[in-house]
Parts: structure tokens; C-alpha cells; sequence
């Protein structure tokens, strides 16, 4: 009774239409409903796809496989080229056999651990992967859809600003020092009483002794200077009041105080 009842879950899993029929569904036992049968090794399994070929084909039509890749499989199968894995437990579809018709049940999980063969096939939209497993026999497979890379985003260029030209500073034309001519300042002497005029000419010289300096005399102002004559050199004599003290009175009178 339990393995009939397995087998009218498969059938209605195949029957009902696709929409009633979302949910994933777990299959615990992989022996019920089983396509080829249990499979002990990769010669018995080229041997039972030899043998069943028209129930395989039948099967991989209703998994939706085209007939060219169910016949890819069968030659990587004939050619030893299948290689023995660990299933994954979510698979697109498995295929099963009741009463010699073939039937198939997709978006199924299995246990885990399970053991088979599988052959892949390129599509432009993935990769298929068939799978064989070695309790049953049953045709599976699942779709595994290529990766989209997206482009990468090249990071926005902040421009780096340039380096800044160095402005050479104008260059400092020289300016040449007019030579100062240089003129001495005139020299006052004091008016000397009795010694005429060469005293004060033996004066002159003394103004440009000791890298033009000169020598004043203080004296307090006198009249203003009479005009040039222009004749020869002239020298402007300010006469200062002599205040001579009065001498102490004589003593007329010798002996006496």
C-alpha cells in the first residue's frame, strides 16, 4: 500500500498543472517510481542507456530537454565521459517510470548525500547539468543560469589641478647714485681784535681737514653781512662786543687799606 501510495503522489505531481504545483516538494525515498533502476557503476550505466534509450528519450522530453542534448548525454554517457559526484538536493526536475510511461516532477528536494553521474551541457542562458542518480536511475537536472557581471562603475576623476607656474620676480635694474657734490658749510669764526686778517685766514684750511668737517665757533649774531664784491675771497666777519671788567681801583695811598 505505501509504495502505491508513492507512486499516485508522483502521478499527480505530474498531472496537476504547474501553477498548483509551486511549492517545492521533498522526495525521501528515490526508489519509488524509479526510472532504470538502482545503478552500481559507470559500465552498468552505459549498459542501461543502451538498453532503455527510448524510455530515456521519452523522459528527457518531459523534463524539457530538446532531443539534441538528450542525445549529448547518451554520447558522454557511451564515451565514459559522465563523471560520478555528490547530487546538490535541489534539483529543477527528476524524471520516473509507472507502467512503462515516463513521467516527471520538477522543483524537488532529495535528501542529502545522494550519489550519481552527471554530464553538462552549455546553453547560451547557463549551464545544464543531468544528473543520474545511483538509487534509481532517474533522470534530473538542474538549470544553473550564467553570472551577470556588471560593468564596473569607473570612480568619478577629480581632476588634479596642474602646478602652478612660478613667476620669476622682475629682475631690479640698478639705479646709479648721482655723484653729490659736496659743499661745505661756510665757517664762522669770532672777530679777533688787532691781528688784521691773517689770523683768520690761516682758518680756511681747517674746514677741510678730517674728510670735510668743520669747525664753529659760537659766537652770538652780528649785523648782517655787506654785499660781495667779487673779488677774491671774502669773508663775512661778525665782531662780537668785548666786555672788558673794570680793574679794581688803585691804591693811591701806600699803607693804607
Amino acid at each position: 500500500m505505501q509504495k502505491i501510495a508513492s507512486l499516485l503522489v508522483l502521478v499527480l505531481a505530474f498531472a496537476l498543472p504547474l501553477d498548483a504545483l509551486a511549492a517545492t516538494r521533498y522526495i525521501g525515498d528515490l526508489t519509488e517510481g524509479e526510472l532504470l533502476g538502482p545503478v552500481s557503476s559507470s559500465a552498468q550505466l552505459q549498459s542501461d542507456f543502451e538498453a532503455n534509450g527510448k524510455l530515456i528519450a521519452q523522459a528527457s522530453e518531459r523534463l524539457g530537454l530538446a532531443p539534441s542534448e538528450y542525445h549529448e548525454v547518451r554520447d558522454a554517457v557511451a564515451r565514459g565521459e559522465a563523471r560520478y559526484v555528490v547530487l546538490p538536493r535541489h534539483l529543477d526536475g527528476m524524471a520516473g517510470e509507472h507502467g512503462g510511461v515516463a513521467f516527471a516532477v520538477h522543483d524537488i528536494e532529495i535528501p542529502a548525500g545522494v550519489h550519481g553521474w552527471e554530464v553538462d551541457i552549455a546553453r547560451p542562458d547557463g549551464t545544464l547539468r543531468v544528473f543520474v542518480p545511483n538509487a534509481c536511475g532517474n533522470i534530473s537536472y538542474l538549470l544553473v543560469p550564467h553570472r551577470r557581471i556588471l560593468a564596473a562603475v569607473p570612480p568619478m576623476q577629480i581632476p588634479t589641478p596642474g602646478p602652478v607656474p612660478l613667476v620669476a620676480p622682475a629682475p631690479q635694474i640698478p639705479v646709479a647714485s648721482e655723484p653729490v657734490a659736496f659743499i661745505p658749510p661756510p665757517v664762522i669764526v669770532p672777530a679777533v681784535a688787532g691781528g688784521g686778517l691773517w689770523p683768520l685766514l690761516a682758518l680756511i684750511p681747517l674746514a677741510f681737514i678730517g674728510g670735510g668737517g668743520s669747525i664753529h665757533v659760537p659766537i652770538g649774531p652780528g649785523p648782517p653781512p655787506p654785499p660781495s664784491t667779487g673779488r677774491g675771497l671774502l669773508l663775512t666777519l661778525h665782531p662780537r662786543p668785548i666786555t672788558t671788567p673794570c680793574p679794581p681801583p688803585a691804591n693811591r695811598h701806600p699803607g693804607r687799606p
